[in-house]
């Protein structure tokens, strides 16, 4: 086997895409290699036959398909030219600025696009985020969100590497529980969803127990170690939040995306308020233009992490990246103190023929606090006036319903879920009350990093 490639661009892909998914990203990205489990081989023998640039495949395992090369074979290869004292795939000049990194978003809403970040970009995320959240050699890291997700692997993954901490790898959601007794994390990545999952558990266990528990008892339920988590992606609910604060497990809500490298802020125990997402990081400057008179605009943001540009989409690239500066397409408003607060996605805010803007991300975060609820999207639906009002599609928590009322009928489970929507609209004003709920037991559509694929949910919602 020869020596193909010194200078390489990591493609990560998400394992749980179809195999045309796969396929466009290979050709999207012109890989000449690919990494995978063997249970992919049929997949990746398929797809090569397809692709003509795709010239070699690497199993991270032996395999008796002479046409596959193993992983094993590749460090072999390494070894045998260290024995010939060849080092130059050791000793080549790394291009700090150079694209080193190709990441597909998710494409929650449309056709995903090639994100490209350089070592600089990921190492100066890391740095940043390390200068103001303190890691210690003896921190034990578990790792859940997959692995081709920016914030996962640079905020958890890379992070816990770079600070000499220990990284732990979830086998997955069901055995979320099973492995934080195992590995007993002291620190821990996820998304809302996860996190008022387990909180919700958590307060199952504790409204059945006989007895008050201790908060070390409860505390032993997630491993007995956890001193904090990070999240994003979306907000998190105050009554979590200062759930598990009562438990001493701080939450760090951290804002950005996959073009700034994952994080641009970060709520750290120092700088915190209630609603916001902390302050930017030390290298970011972030700030909101063209505010409203309620100081809400968009958000952008400029600095060393900030990507190179969508690979081949120039008019992509030109919409988000001007004068220096990326627009997030996010809506929010910094305040006195300097303190960054998300009012939304600026596509996906609703707009009353009044001038009143509702976003749905709030909508959702009241929605989901209480532990019927499993989770819930919200939309807009037009009037015979043409005028909009507020809906929303509810997942209700089966298991959580039947333990509080009994084996209930699904109308009954609809007058149950109506009562808790006419509770979340004492609390809003009144052109943002939900108006009309569906409710469902079927998760929603997501992205596989949790995040609601709101296009596809509409179409089902509408059709």
């Amino acid at each position: 086997m020869q020596l193909y490639v010194v200078h390489g661009i990591v493609v990560p892909i998400d394992k749980a895409l179809p195999k045309i998914e796969i396929k466009n990203i290979v050709v999207e990205g012109g890989s000449s290699a690919i990494f995978f489990e063997e249970k992919y081989t049929d997949t990746m023998k398929e797809i090569q036959q397809e692709v003509p640039s795709l010239q070699h495949l690497f199993c991270f395992t032996e395999t008796n398909d002479s046409s596959i090369k193993s992983l094993n074979s590749l460090l072999k290869l390494g070894e045998s030219l260290l024995e010939k004292n060849d080092t130059s795939f050791i000793n080549s000049t790394i291009d700090n600025d150079a694209l080193s990194v190709m990441l597909f978003t998710s494409g929650t809403t449309s056709k995903p696009k090639s994100v490209m970040l350089s070592h600089r970009n990921i190492c100066s995320d890391i740095t940043q985020v390390a200068s103001v959240i303190k890691y210690y050699d003896n921190d034990v890291f578990l790792s859940f969100l997959p692995m081709h997700h920016i914030f996962e692997s640079v905020v958890g993954f890379l992070m816990s590497i770079y600070n000499g901490a220990c990284s732990s790898i979830c086998r997955g959601l069901k055995h979320i529980y099973e492995d934080m007794l195992e590995y007993k994390p002291t620190i821990m990545c996820n998304v809302p969803l996860v996190l008022e999952n387990i909180y919700k558990k958590i307060r199952k266990k504790i409204d059945s127990a006989k007895s008050t528990l201790s908060k070390q008892q409860i505390l032993d339920m997630l491993g007995g170690k956890l001193r904090f988590i990070f999240f994003g992606a979306a907000p998190l609910g105050l009554e979590i939040i200062l759930g598990y604060k009562d438990l001493g497990i701080n939450t760090h809500h951290a804002y950005g995306s996959t073009e700034t490298s994952a994080a641009v802020t970060v709520e750290t125990n120092k700088n915190r308020k209630s609603g916001a997402v902390g302050y930017s990081l030390p290298q970011a400057v972030v700030e909101v233009c063209d505010p409203d008179a309620t100081g809400l605009g968009e958000i952008r943001c400029k600095g060393p992490t900030m990507t190179l540009g969508y690979y081949d989409n120039k008019e992509a690239t030109d919409e988000v990246l001007k004068d220096g500066w990326f627009y997030t397409g996010d809506l929010g408003y910094v305040d006195d103190e300097g303190y960054l607060f998300i009012a939304g996605r600026k596509k996906n805010v609703i707009v009353l023929k009044n001038g009143k803007n509702i976003f749905p991300e709030e909508i959702e975060v009241l929605l989901n606090s209480s532990p019927l609820v499993a989770e819930s999207v919200a939309y807009a639906s037009e009037k015979p006036n043409g005028d909009l009002e507020l809906r929303a599609k509810v997942v209700y928590n089966k298991e959580a319903i039947v333990a509080k009322y009994g084996e209930v009928s699904e109308a009954e489970i609809e007058n149950i879920m109506n009562i808790y929507r006419k509770e979340v609209n004492k609390n809003l004003p009144i052109y943002k009350n939900i108006r009309k709920i569906s409710i469902t037991d079927v998760p929603l559509i997501k992205t596989t990093s949790g995040k609601v694929r709101r296009a596809e949910e509409h179409k089902l919602i509408f059709k």
